[in-house]
């Protein structure tokens, strides 16, 4: 049983996807992971676009299309995915492509509040969005606060994801031996 208090998903999400208002920071500074990082909303404005307009582009394509351009076709398959499921946020036409992080982690709010999970959408969180939290957490110019979001947003993510998505997502057992028979392929979630 944890002691500490849980960033809910739909915190995280908001504070991925623009500057935090006073009620955002009110609500980040009751959570001991984001407390001792949050500054007021006047030093966070030019550290939210420092960091996600100029340096760590927070979508799924940006990491996962070989292309690194947005809207591909992850973007596509997760606007489907939302207007199937009901969720059409503000947000959906205030950001860049419908697989921002901030998006993500609001669909995913969007179906626990209904009872629902999203196995094949939580694979392909999965795929990225550690990485673009480490991306987050490693960038110099990175304010604090927003490494402890990252952090935040990673843990949660590793700690919600149904341990099925987890089996599925492991590389199951090829039939062809690899030339060194020590060498095994580790998964994300394992390294993470």
């Amino acid at each position: 049983v944890k002691d500490v208090p849980e960033v809910s998903l739909g915190l995280l999400s908001r504070l991925w996807l623009r500057e935090p208002d006073s009620l955002a920071l009110a609500a980040a500074r009751g959570l001991p992971s984001l407390a001792p990082h949050a500054d007021e909303p006047a030093a966070m404005a030019p550290a939210y676009t420092d960091l996600f307009l100029l340096n760590v582009y927070p979508y799924g394509t940006a990491f996962i299309d070989p292309s690194g351009e947005l809207n591909g076709p992850a973007a596509s398959q997760a606007a489907r995915r939302y207007e199937n499921q009901g969720y059409a946020p503000a947000e959906l036409f205030e950001v860049g492509a419908p697989d921002h992080v901030g998006l993500c982690l609001g669909f995913l709010e969007h179906l626990a509040r209904g009872g629902q999970e999203d196995l094949e959408f939580s694979a392909f969180l999965l795929e990225w969005v550690p990485i673009c939290c480490l991306a987050v957490e490693r960038e110099p110019s990175a304010h604090r606060f927003y490494r402890a979001v990252a952090a935040a947003t990673r843990r949660r993510l590793m700690e919600d994801i149904p341990e099925s998505v987890s089996r599925a997502s492991e590389p199951e057992e090829s039939a062809q031996e690899t030339t060194d028979p020590e060498e095994k392929e580790v998964g994300l979630s394992h390294i993470v």
